[in-house]
Protein backbone atom coordinates (compact mmCIF):
# COMPACT_ATOMS: atom_id res chain seq x y z
CA UNK A 1 0.00 0.00 0.00
CA UNK A 2 1.14 3.37 -0.85
CA UNK A 3 2.19 5.81 1.78
CA UNK A 4 2.77 9.41 2.16
CA UNK A 5 4.77 9.33 4.96
CA UNK A 6 2.37 11.17 7.05
CA UNK A 7 0.96 7.05 8.10
CA UNK A 8 -2.02 7.45 5.99
CA UNK A 9 -2.52 5.51 2.74
CA UNK A 10 -4.34 6.36 -0.37
CA UNK A 11 -6.91 4.12 0.59
CA UNK A 12 -7.28 5.71 4.09
CA UNK A 13 -7.50 9.21 2.39
CA UNK A 14 -10.21 7.91 -0.01
CA UNK A 15 -11.96 6.13 2.42
CA UNK A 16 -12.15 9.64 4.77
CA UNK A 17 -12.96 11.68 1.73
CA UNK A 18 -15.65 9.53 1.09
CA UNK A 19 -17.01 9.37 4.32
CA UNK A 20 -17.04 12.95 4.71
CA UNK A 21 -18.69 13.67 1.12
CA UNK A 22 -21.48 11.48 1.98
CA UNK A 23 -22.35 13.30 5.38
CA UNK A 24 -22.37 16.58 3.68
CA UNK A 25 -24.92 15.30 0.60
CA UNK A 26 -27.12 13.52 3.98
CA UNK A 27 -27.23 16.27 5.69
CA UNK A 28 -28.33 18.12 2.77
CA UNK A 29 -30.76 15.88 2.34
CA UNK A 30 -31.69 16.11 5.56
CA UNK A 31 -32.30 19.73 5.63
CA UNK A 32 -34.09 19.79 1.60
CA UNK A 33 -36.32 17.27 3.55
CA UNK A 34 -37.53 19.09 6.51
CA UNK A 35 -37.47 22.20 5.32
CA UNK A 36 -39.00 21.29 1.76
CA UNK A 37 -38.82 22.75 -1.55
CA UNK A 38 -39.40 26.34 -0.55
CA UNK A 39 -36.30 27.36 -0.63
CA UNK A 40 -35.52 25.68 -4.08
CA UNK A 41 -38.97 26.57 -5.63
CA UNK A 42 -39.08 30.21 -4.74
CA UNK A 43 -42.76 30.80 -3.71
CA UNK A 44 -43.98 34.20 -5.45
CA UNK A 45 -45.40 36.64 -3.16
CA UNK A 46 -48.83 36.88 -2.86
CA UNK A 47 -49.75 40.25 -5.09
CA UNK A 48 -53.34 39.13 -5.15
CA UNK A 49 -55.78 40.02 -2.69
CA UNK A 50 -55.39 39.18 0.39
CA UNK A 51 -59.60 38.54 1.93
CA UNK A 52 -60.22 35.09 2.35
CA UNK A 53 -63.61 36.30 0.43
CA UNK A 54 -61.52 36.61 -2.61
CA UNK A 55 -60.79 32.82 -2.39
CA UNK A 56 -63.86 31.23 -1.12
CA UNK A 57 -64.95 28.91 -2.70
CA UNK A 58 -64.34 24.44 -3.65
CA UNK A 59 -60.67 24.02 -5.90
CA UNK A 60 -59.64 21.08 -7.70
CA UNK A 61 -56.88 19.32 -8.95
CA UNK A 62 -57.19 18.52 -12.47
CA UNK A 63 -56.82 14.72 -13.07
CA UNK A 64 -56.56 13.99 -9.10
CA UNK A 65 -58.73 13.41 -5.98
CA UNK A 66 -57.67 16.89 -4.78
CA UNK A 67 -59.90 19.12 -3.19
CA UNK A 68 -59.30 22.57 -1.35
CA UNK A 69 -62.61 24.47 0.76
CA UNK A 70 -61.71 27.49 1.58
CA UNK A 71 -64.46 30.19 3.18
CA UNK A 72 -64.91 33.70 3.25
CA UNK A 73 -63.95 33.61 7.15
CA UNK A 74 -60.98 31.91 6.16
CA UNK A 75 -61.23 28.47 7.48
CA UNK A 76 -59.51 26.55 4.81
CA UNK A 77 -59.66 21.86 4.27
CA UNK A 78 -57.21 20.55 1.87
CA UNK A 79 -58.53 16.63 1.74
CA UNK A 80 -56.22 14.07 -0.93
CA UNK A 81 -57.80 10.47 -2.15
CA UNK A 82 -54.39 8.20 -2.50
CA UNK A 83 -54.36 5.68 -5.28
CA UNK A 84 -55.63 3.09 -2.28
CA UNK A 85 -58.44 5.29 -1.61
CA UNK A 86 -57.17 6.84 1.67
CA UNK A 87 -57.86 10.30 2.56
CA UNK A 88 -55.53 12.66 3.58
CA UNK A 89 -57.09 15.53 5.50
CA UNK A 90 -56.26 18.67 6.97
CA UNK A 91 -57.42 21.69 8.27
CA UNK A 92 -55.95 25.18 7.76
CA UNK A 93 -56.35 28.84 7.91
CA UNK A 94 -56.15 31.74 5.34
CA UNK A 95 -54.35 34.40 6.29
CA UNK A 96 -52.24 37.55 4.68
CA UNK A 97 -51.77 35.18 1.48
CA UNK A 98 -50.72 32.27 3.39
CA UNK A 99 -52.91 29.09 4.52
CA UNK A 100 -51.44 27.95 7.60
CA UNK A 101 -52.18 23.88 7.21
CA UNK A 102 -52.54 22.16 10.86
CA UNK A 103 -50.94 19.45 9.66
CA UNK A 104 -49.11 17.66 6.86
CA UNK A 105 -48.40 20.34 4.08
CA UNK A 106 -46.74 23.20 6.57
CA UNK A 107 -47.60 26.93 4.80
CA UNK A 108 -48.60 27.28 1.18
CA UNK A 109 -48.26 30.95 -0.02
CA UNK A 110 -51.60 31.21 -2.59
CA UNK A 111 -52.47 33.53 -5.00
CA UNK A 112 -55.16 33.65 -7.45
CA UNK A 113 -56.03 34.28 -11.22
CA UNK A 114 -59.44 34.92 -12.78
CA UNK A 115 -60.66 30.74 -12.44
CA UNK A 116 -57.25 29.12 -10.77
CA UNK A 117 -55.53 29.86 -7.35
CA UNK A 118 -52.01 28.55 -7.11
CA UNK A 119 -50.59 26.71 -3.94
CA UNK A 120 -46.99 27.17 -3.24
CA UNK A 121 -45.24 25.41 -0.48
CA UNK A 122 -42.57 22.71 0.47
CA UNK A 123 -43.86 20.27 -1.86
CA UNK A 124 -44.17 22.63 -4.73
CA UNK A 125 -46.54 24.27 -6.98
CA UNK A 126 -50.06 23.58 -7.54
CA UNK A 127 -52.62 25.19 -9.52
CA UNK A 128 -56.43 23.98 -8.77
CA UNK A 129 -59.32 25.20 -10.74
CA UNK A 130 -62.79 25.90 -9.49
CA UNK A 131 -65.31 23.50 -9.21
CA UNK A 132 -68.89 23.52 -9.07
CA UNK A 133 -68.98 19.55 -7.54
CA UNK A 134 -68.40 17.90 -4.42
CA UNK A 135 -65.84 16.64 -2.56
CA UNK A 136 -65.84 12.67 -1.87
CA UNK A 137 -67.51 11.62 0.97
CA UNK A 138 -64.70 9.94 2.38
CA UNK A 139 -62.74 13.37 3.12
CA UNK A 140 -65.88 14.10 5.71
CA UNK A 141 -65.16 17.80 5.44
CA UNK A 142 -66.05 19.94 8.29
CA UNK A 143 -67.88 22.30 6.40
Amino acid sequence: MMNDGSGNSNLERFTMTFKHTLLTITTAAVVVGLCGCRFIAKCPANTSANSANAYAGLWAYPGAAVWIKILPDGRTFQCRISSNRTALRSAGVFREGQINWERLWGTDTITRDKTTITLCGRFGTFTYTKTEGEMDASCQSPF
